[in-house]
Protein backbone atom coordinates (compact mmCIF):
# COMPACT_ATOMS: atom_id res chain seq x y z
CA UNK A 1 0.00 0.00 0.00
CA UNK A 2 2.86 2.33 0.63
CA UNK A 3 3.47 1.99 -3.41
CA UNK A 4 -0.09 2.84 -4.29
CA UNK A 5 0.11 6.10 -1.57
CA UNK A 6 2.70 7.40 -2.87
CA UNK A 7 2.91 6.66 -6.55
CA UNK A 8 -0.97 6.46 -7.33
CA UNK A 9 -3.04 8.72 -4.65
CA UNK A 10 -0.35 11.46 -4.02
CA UNK A 11 -0.60 13.16 -7.76
CA UNK A 12 -4.29 12.70 -8.13
CA UNK A 13 -5.14 14.08 -4.27
CA UNK A 14 -2.51 16.92 -5.43
CA UNK A 15 -4.80 17.44 -8.63
CA UNK A 16 -7.77 17.77 -6.62
CA UNK A 17 -6.18 20.00 -3.80
CA UNK A 18 -6.11 22.32 -6.54
CA UNK A 19 -9.15 22.27 -8.05
CA UNK A 20 -10.64 22.98 -5.08
CA UNK A 21 -8.55 25.87 -4.49
CA UNK A 22 -9.07 27.42 -7.77
CA UNK A 23 -12.96 26.81 -7.48
CA UNK A 24 -13.07 29.15 -3.93
CA UNK A 25 -9.80 31.57 -4.40
CA UNK A 26 -11.96 34.17 -5.59
CA UNK A 27 -13.52 34.50 -2.65
CA UNK A 28 -10.54 35.39 -0.94
CA UNK A 29 -9.05 38.00 -4.34
CA UNK A 30 -12.93 39.61 -4.96
CA UNK A 31 -11.56 42.68 -3.28
CA UNK A 32 -8.49 42.85 -5.87
CA UNK A 33 -10.13 42.42 -8.62
CA UNK A 34 -12.72 44.72 -7.71
CA UNK A 35 -10.18 47.37 -7.16
CA UNK A 36 -7.63 46.35 -9.98
CA UNK A 37 -10.03 45.99 -12.76
CA UNK A 38 -12.72 47.36 -11.91
CA UNK A 39 -15.71 44.57 -11.60
CA UNK A 40 -18.90 44.48 -10.25
CA UNK A 41 -20.66 42.44 -7.97
CA UNK A 42 -22.53 40.82 -10.83
CA UNK A 43 -18.93 40.41 -12.70
CA UNK A 44 -17.81 38.51 -9.78
CA UNK A 45 -20.72 36.24 -9.75
CA UNK A 46 -20.46 35.99 -13.51
CA UNK A 47 -17.37 34.81 -13.53
CA UNK A 48 -18.29 32.38 -10.66
CA UNK A 49 -20.80 31.23 -12.72
CA UNK A 50 -18.61 30.63 -15.65
CA UNK A 51 -16.52 28.41 -14.00
CA UNK A 52 -19.31 25.62 -12.37
CA UNK A 53 -21.03 25.47 -15.56
CA UNK A 54 -18.03 24.73 -17.52
CA UNK A 55 -17.07 22.09 -14.62
CA UNK A 56 -20.59 20.75 -15.02
CA UNK A 57 -21.25 19.69 -18.18
CA UNK A 58 -17.76 18.50 -18.87
CA UNK A 59 -18.98 16.00 -16.72
CA UNK A 60 -21.01 13.88 -19.90
CA UNK A 61 -17.94 13.61 -22.18
CA UNK A 62 -15.82 12.83 -18.86
CA UNK A 63 -17.35 9.90 -17.52
CA UNK A 64 -17.30 8.29 -21.54
CA UNK A 65 -13.43 9.41 -21.62
CA UNK A 66 -12.69 7.81 -17.95
CA UNK A 67 -13.81 4.53 -19.35
CA UNK A 68 -12.03 4.20 -22.64
CA UNK A 69 -9.40 5.59 -21.46
CA UNK A 70 -6.52 5.38 -18.58
CA UNK A 71 -8.10 7.86 -16.14
CA UNK A 72 -4.47 9.37 -15.30
CA UNK A 73 -3.52 10.33 -18.56
CA UNK A 74 -7.14 12.10 -19.15
CA UNK A 75 -6.75 14.29 -15.81
CA UNK A 76 -2.90 15.40 -16.85
CA UNK A 77 -4.39 16.39 -20.34
CA UNK A 78 -6.81 18.21 -18.69
CA UNK A 79 -4.80 19.76 -15.92
CA UNK A 80 -2.87 21.47 -18.76
CA UNK A 81 -5.80 23.26 -19.54
CA UNK A 82 -6.11 24.13 -16.70
CA UNK A 83 -2.60 25.80 -16.41
CA UNK A 84 -3.56 27.69 -19.39
CA UNK A 85 -6.38 28.96 -17.61
CA UNK A 86 -4.54 30.26 -15.13
CA UNK A 87 -1.79 32.14 -16.88
CA UNK A 88 -5.07 33.46 -19.11
CA UNK A 89 -6.09 34.43 -15.36
CA UNK A 90 -2.82 35.79 -14.05
CA UNK A 91 -2.25 38.06 -17.17
CA UNK A 92 -5.99 39.01 -17.76
CA UNK A 93 -7.20 42.94 -18.24
CA UNK A 94 -10.67 42.56 -18.93
CA UNK A 95 -14.09 40.44 -17.87
CA UNK A 96 -14.38 38.61 -21.33
CA UNK A 97 -10.56 37.15 -20.61
CA UNK A 98 -11.20 36.31 -16.82
CA UNK A 99 -14.42 34.83 -17.82
CA UNK A 100 -12.56 32.76 -20.41
CA UNK A 101 -9.91 32.03 -17.79
CA UNK A 102 -12.46 30.96 -15.93
CA UNK A 103 -14.02 28.28 -18.42
CA UNK A 104 -10.80 26.83 -19.31
CA UNK A 105 -10.04 26.33 -15.21
CA UNK A 106 -13.32 24.58 -14.71
CA UNK A 107 -13.18 22.55 -18.12
CA UNK A 108 -9.81 21.68 -16.84
CA UNK A 109 -10.54 20.44 -13.15
CA UNK A 110 -13.69 18.71 -14.02
CA UNK A 111 -11.87 15.15 -13.73
CA UNK A 112 -10.14 15.63 -10.50
CA UNK A 113 -12.10 14.24 -8.24
CA UNK A 114 -14.05 11.14 -10.87
CA UNK A 115 -10.25 10.30 -12.50
CA UNK A 116 -9.02 9.73 -9.18
CA UNK A 117 -12.08 7.46 -7.83
CA UNK A 118 -12.10 5.81 -11.02
CA UNK A 119 -8.52 4.79 -10.63
CA UNK A 120 -9.08 3.43 -6.77
CA UNK A 121 -11.92 1.26 -7.79
CA UNK A 122 -9.41 -0.09 -10.70
CA UNK A 123 -6.40 -0.96 -7.75
CA UNK A 124 -8.46 -1.51 -4.53
CA UNK A 125 -11.00 -4.07 -3.25
CA UNK A 126 -14.39 -2.55 -3.08
CA UNK A 127 -14.31 -2.55 0.78
CA UNK A 128 -11.28 -0.57 0.99
CA UNK A 129 -12.79 2.17 -1.20
CA UNK A 130 -15.11 4.00 1.14
CA UNK A 131 -11.73 4.87 2.79
CA UNK A 132 -10.21 5.94 0.16
CA UNK A 133 -12.94 7.86 -1.51
CA UNK A 134 -13.23 9.88 1.68
CA UNK A 135 -9.83 10.44 2.19
CA UNK A 136 -9.68 11.89 -1.44
CA UNK A 137 -12.36 14.22 -0.59
CA UNK A 138 -11.22 15.70 2.53
CA UNK A 139 -8.01 16.45 0.45
CA UNK A 140 -10.72 18.71 -1.74
CA UNK A 141 -11.13 20.34 2.00
CA UNK A 142 -7.85 20.73 2.75
CA UNK A 143 -8.02 22.80 -0.45
CA UNK A 144 -10.44 25.18 0.18
CA UNK A 145 -8.99 26.07 3.93
CA UNK A 146 -5.71 26.71 2.02
CA UNK A 147 -7.66 29.08 -0.77
CA UNK A 148 -8.66 30.85 2.65
CA UNK A 149 -6.33 32.45 5.60
CA UNK A 150 -3.15 31.18 3.91
CA UNK A 151 -4.12 32.46 0.58
CA UNK A 152 -4.86 35.45 2.04
CA UNK A 153 -1.15 35.50 3.77
CA UNK A 154 0.18 35.14 0.72
CA UNK A 155 -1.46 38.09 -1.46
CA UNK A 156 0.69 40.70 -0.04
CA UNK A 157 3.85 38.72 -1.48
CA UNK A 158 2.71 37.39 -4.85
CA UNK A 159 -0.78 39.53 -5.83
CA UNK A 160 -3.27 37.72 -7.13
CA UNK A 161 -1.82 37.22 -10.53
CA UNK A 162 1.15 36.08 -8.88
CA UNK A 163 -0.67 33.58 -7.16
CA UNK A 164 -2.70 32.88 -10.37
CA UNK A 165 1.13 31.91 -11.76
CA UNK A 166 1.94 29.86 -8.71
CA UNK A 167 -1.49 27.84 -9.46
CA UNK A 168 -0.15 26.98 -13.11
CA UNK A 169 3.20 25.62 -11.86
CA UNK A 170 1.51 23.03 -9.27
CA UNK A 171 -0.43 22.55 -12.39
CA UNK A 172 1.99 21.71 -14.88
CA UNK A 173 3.96 20.07 -12.13
CA UNK A 174 1.15 17.55 -11.16
CA UNK A 175 -0.12 17.11 -15.10
CA UNK A 176 3.98 15.49 -15.71
CA UNK A 177 3.54 13.49 -12.43
CA UNK A 178 0.39 11.75 -13.25
CA UNK A 179 1.47 11.05 -17.02
CA UNK A 180 5.70 10.27 -16.60
CA UNK A 181 6.07 8.68 -13.14
CA UNK A 182 1.87 7.20 -12.03
CA UNK A 183 1.53 3.51 -12.91
CA UNK A 184 -1.33 1.74 -14.37
CA UNK A 185 -3.04 -0.63 -12.72
CA UNK A 186 -2.17 -4.39 -13.17
CA UNK A 187 -5.25 -4.61 -15.90
CA UNK A 188 -4.46 -4.42 -19.27
CA UNK A 189 -6.93 -1.32 -19.61
CA UNK A 190 -10.06 0.63 -18.49
CA UNK A 191 -12.00 -1.57 -20.58
CA UNK A 192 -10.59 -4.94 -22.00
CA UNK A 193 -11.51 -5.91 -25.46
CA UNK A 194 -13.39 -9.04 -24.54
CA UNK A 195 -15.73 -6.93 -22.09
CA UNK A 196 -16.75 -4.38 -24.49
CA UNK A 197 -19.87 -5.11 -25.30
CA UNK A 198 -22.59 -3.37 -27.36
CA UNK A 199 -24.32 -3.12 -24.07
CA UNK A 200 -21.34 -1.97 -22.15
CA UNK A 201 -20.62 0.73 -24.59
CA UNK A 202 -23.87 1.98 -24.95
CA UNK A 203 -24.38 1.84 -21.80
CA UNK A 204 -26.68 4.88 -19.99
CA UNK A 205 -26.37 5.63 -16.07
CA UNK A 206 -28.95 8.02 -16.07
CA UNK A 207 -31.24 5.46 -17.82
CA UNK A 208 -30.41 2.94 -14.30
CA UNK A 209 -33.00 1.97 -11.85
CA UNK A 210 -30.01 1.78 -9.29
CA UNK A 211 -28.82 5.60 -10.06
CA UNK A 212 -32.42 6.73 -9.70
CA UNK A 213 -32.51 5.64 -6.00
CA UNK A 214 -29.67 6.92 -5.07
CA UNK A 215 -28.92 9.86 -6.33
CA UNK A 216 -31.55 11.90 -4.72
CA UNK A 217 -31.06 11.50 -1.49
CA UNK A 218 -27.26 11.96 -1.96
CA UNK A 219 -27.46 15.27 -4.32
CA UNK A 220 -29.51 17.11 -1.97
CA UNK A 221 -27.22 16.62 0.67
CA UNK A 222 -23.80 17.22 -0.79
CA UNK A 223 -25.57 19.70 -2.74
CA UNK A 224 -26.63 21.67 -0.06
CA UNK A 225 -23.25 21.44 1.77
CA UNK A 226 -22.09 23.16 -1.50
CA UNK A 227 -24.33 25.75 -1.76
CA UNK A 228 -23.72 26.49 2.30
CA UNK A 229 -19.69 26.56 2.18
CA UNK A 230 -20.01 28.09 -1.37
CA UNK A 231 -22.10 30.83 -0.61
CA UNK A 232 -24.96 31.20 2.12
CA UNK A 233 -22.62 30.38 5.05
CA UNK A 234 -20.88 34.09 4.94
CA UNK A 235 -24.53 35.83 5.17
CA UNK A 236 -26.26 33.09 7.50
CA UNK A 237 -23.40 34.06 10.25
CA UNK A 238 -23.44 37.61 9.27
CA UNK A 239 -27.10 38.54 9.36
CA UNK A 240 -28.57 35.45 11.76
CA UNK A 241 -25.93 34.49 13.64
CA UNK A 242 -24.32 38.31 14.19
CA UNK A 243 -20.83 37.24 13.65
CA UNK A 244 -18.16 40.30 13.42
CA UNK A 245 -16.70 40.42 10.28
CA UNK A 246 -12.78 40.06 11.16
CA UNK A 247 -14.18 37.05 12.70
CA UNK A 248 -15.74 35.05 9.97
CA UNK A 249 -13.05 33.61 7.88
CA UNK A 250 -12.28 32.07 11.26
CA UNK A 251 -15.87 30.90 11.74
CA UNK A 252 -16.10 29.48 7.99
CA UNK A 253 -12.96 27.33 8.73
CA UNK A 254 -14.90 25.34 10.94
CA UNK A 255 -17.29 24.53 8.30
CA UNK A 256 -14.39 23.55 6.06
CA UNK A 257 -13.07 21.82 8.83
CA UNK A 258 -16.34 19.34 9.72
CA UNK A 259 -16.54 18.41 6.25
CA UNK A 260 -13.14 17.36 5.70
CA UNK A 261 -13.50 15.34 9.12
CA UNK A 262 -16.72 13.94 7.98
CA UNK A 263 -15.13 12.44 4.58
CA UNK A 264 -12.77 11.09 6.37
CA UNK A 265 -14.98 9.80 9.14
CA UNK A 266 -17.77 7.74 7.13
CA UNK A 267 -15.21 6.24 4.47
CA UNK A 268 -13.77 5.15 8.05
CA UNK A 269 -16.78 3.69 9.16
CA UNK A 270 -18.40 2.10 6.14
CA UNK A 271 -15.04 0.54 5.43
CA UNK A 272 -15.73 -0.43 9.10
CA UNK A 273 -19.21 -1.96 8.75
CA UNK A 274 -18.86 -3.56 5.35
CA UNK A 275 -17.34 -6.69 6.47
CA UNK A 276 -20.73 -7.02 8.37
CA UNK A 277 -22.99 -7.22 5.25
CA UNK A 278 -23.25 -3.27 5.72
CA UNK A 279 -23.15 -1.29 2.32
CA UNK A 280 -21.83 2.32 1.90
CA UNK A 281 -25.14 3.48 0.75
CA UNK A 282 -26.82 2.12 3.96
CA UNK A 283 -24.38 4.40 5.65
CA UNK A 284 -25.13 7.14 3.60
CA UNK A 285 -28.54 7.15 4.53
CA UNK A 286 -28.06 7.28 7.91
CA UNK A 287 -25.26 10.23 7.37
CA UNK A 288 -28.60 11.84 5.76
CA UNK A 289 -30.66 11.53 8.29
CA UNK A 290 -28.60 12.55 11.39
CA UNK A 291 -27.52 15.51 8.76
CA UNK A 292 -31.38 16.80 8.98
CA UNK A 293 -30.95 16.60 12.96
CA UNK A 294 -27.65 18.85 12.49
CA UNK A 295 -29.43 21.26 10.37
CA UNK A 296 -31.79 22.52 13.19
CA UNK A 297 -29.23 24.89 14.79
CA UNK A 298 -29.31 26.35 11.09
CA UNK A 299 -33.05 26.80 11.26
CA UNK A 300 -33.82 27.60 14.60
CA UNK A 301 -30.82 29.76 15.89
CA UNK A 302 -30.48 27.49 19.06
CA UNK A 303 -27.55 28.42 21.56
CA UNK A 304 -24.68 26.39 20.40
CA UNK A 305 -22.30 28.63 19.04
CA UNK A 306 -22.22 29.53 14.90
CA UNK A 307 -18.61 27.57 14.76
CA UNK A 308 -20.11 24.84 16.43
CA UNK A 309 -23.08 25.07 14.07
CA UNK A 310 -21.41 25.05 10.82
CA UNK A 311 -18.61 22.05 11.89
CA UNK A 312 -21.91 19.66 12.91
CA UNK A 313 -23.33 20.75 9.65
CA UNK A 314 -20.02 19.95 7.38
CA UNK A 315 -19.53 17.03 9.62
CA UNK A 316 -22.84 15.17 8.32
CA UNK A 317 -22.67 16.74 4.60
CA UNK A 318 -20.87 14.11 3.32
CA UNK A 319 -22.69 11.19 2.16
CA UNK A 320 -21.84 11.40 -1.62
CA UNK A 321 -18.66 10.10 -0.72
CA UNK A 322 -19.89 6.51 0.20
CA UNK A 323 -22.65 6.52 -2.38
CA UNK A 324 -19.57 7.28 -4.70
CA UNK A 325 -18.35 3.71 -2.99
CA UNK A 326 -21.68 2.03 -2.50
CA UNK A 327 -21.69 2.48 -7.16
CA UNK A 328 -18.95 -0.58 -7.10
CA UNK A 329 -21.28 -2.71 -5.93
CA UNK A 330 -24.56 -2.10 -8.89
CA UNK A 331 -22.25 -1.28 -11.96
CA UNK A 332 -20.26 -3.18 -13.76
CA UNK A 333 -16.17 -1.93 -13.28
CA UNK A 334 -15.97 -1.08 -17.37
CA UNK A 335 -18.84 2.25 -16.89
CA UNK A 336 -18.33 3.10 -13.45
CA UNK A 337 -16.67 6.52 -15.15
CA UNK A 338 -19.96 7.49 -16.58
CA UNK A 339 -21.71 6.51 -13.35
CA UNK A 340 -19.48 8.44 -11.44
CA UNK A 341 -19.93 11.51 -13.64
CA UNK A 342 -23.28 11.16 -13.66
CA UNK A 343 -23.70 11.55 -9.65
CA UNK A 344 -20.97 14.28 -10.14
CA UNK A 345 -22.96 16.35 -12.54
CA UNK A 346 -26.11 15.97 -10.46
CA UNK A 347 -24.15 17.19 -7.26
CA UNK A 348 -23.29 20.12 -8.85
CA UNK A 349 -26.57 21.17 -11.17
CA UNK A 350 -28.38 21.17 -8.26
CA UNK A 351 -25.98 23.05 -5.92
CA UNK A 352 -26.60 25.81 -8.87
CA UNK A 353 -30.29 25.09 -8.44
CA UNK A 354 -30.01 25.26 -4.51
CA UNK A 355 -27.95 28.37 -4.43
CA UNK A 356 -30.45 30.40 -6.64
CA UNK A 357 -33.85 28.86 -4.99
CA UNK A 358 -31.84 30.28 -1.66
CA UNK A 359 -30.59 33.89 -3.24
CA UNK A 360 -35.29 33.58 -4.24
CA UNK A 361 -36.20 33.36 -0.50
CA UNK A 362 -34.18 35.13 1.27
CA UNK A 363 -34.00 38.08 -1.11
CA UNK A 364 -37.80 37.99 -0.10
CA UNK A 365 -36.95 39.64 3.59
CA UNK A 366 -34.39 42.06 3.35
CA UNK A 367 -33.75 44.03 6.61
CA UNK A 368 -34.28 47.81 6.69
CA UNK A 369 -30.92 48.62 7.19
CA UNK A 370 -29.25 45.70 4.97
CA UNK A 371 -28.92 42.09 5.05
CA UNK A 372 -31.71 40.00 5.21
CA UNK A 373 -33.65 38.57 7.95
CA UNK A 374 -33.38 35.61 9.88
CA UNK A 375 -36.60 33.84 8.61
CA UNK A 376 -35.92 33.79 4.87
CA UNK A 377 -32.43 31.74 5.76
CA UNK A 378 -35.13 29.49 8.05
CA UNK A 379 -37.52 29.33 5.00
CA UNK A 380 -34.61 28.32 2.41
CA UNK A 381 -33.34 26.06 4.60
CA UNK A 382 -36.81 24.49 6.27
CA UNK A 383 -37.41 23.87 2.11
CA UNK A 384 -34.26 22.08 1.43
CA UNK A 385 -34.37 19.92 4.41
CA UNK A 386 -38.69 18.72 3.24
CA UNK A 387 -36.98 17.93 -0.42
CA UNK A 388 -34.21 16.16 1.82
CA UNK A 389 -36.96 13.95 3.72
CA UNK A 390 -39.24 13.15 0.54
CA UNK A 391 -35.61 12.07 -1.25
CA UNK A 392 -34.92 9.55 1.67
CA UNK A 393 -38.80 8.20 1.44
CA UNK A 394 -38.15 8.12 -2.38
CA UNK A 395 -34.81 5.67 -1.44
CA UNK A 396 -36.90 3.51 0.57
CA UNK A 397 -39.89 2.73 -1.61
CA UNK A 398 -37.54 2.04 -4.70
CA UNK A 399 -34.45 0.32 -2.27
CA UNK A 400 -35.67 -3.30 -3.98
CA UNK A 401 -33.76 -2.01 -7.58
CA UNK A 402 -30.14 -1.90 -5.57
CA UNK A 403 -29.25 -5.56 -6.56
CA UNK A 404 -25.86 -6.07 -5.50
CA UNK A 405 -23.26 -7.50 -8.55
Amino acid sequence: MTHFYFRVFLPFALGYFLSYALRTINAVIASQLTSDLGLTAASLGFLTAAYFLSFAFMQVPLGIWLDRYRPRRVEAILLLVAAIGSVVFATAHSLPMLVIARVLIGIGVCCCLMASLRTYGQWLPKEKLPLMNGLQLAVGSVGAIASTAPAQALLPIFGWRGLFWVLALLLVLGAAWLWFLTPDPRQASPLPAAQNTANTAKFNAWAAPAFWTLMPFAALNSAHGMSVQALWASPWLLDVASVPKPDLGLVLVALSVGMLLGNLLSGALATKLAPRGILPHQVGVVLCLVALIAQLPLLFGWGISPAWSLFAFGLFNCCGNVVFAASNHFFAPQVLGRVYAAFNLSFFMLAFILQWLTGLIVNAFPKAGGGYEARGFQYAFASIAIAQIFALVWYSLRRHTLKPL
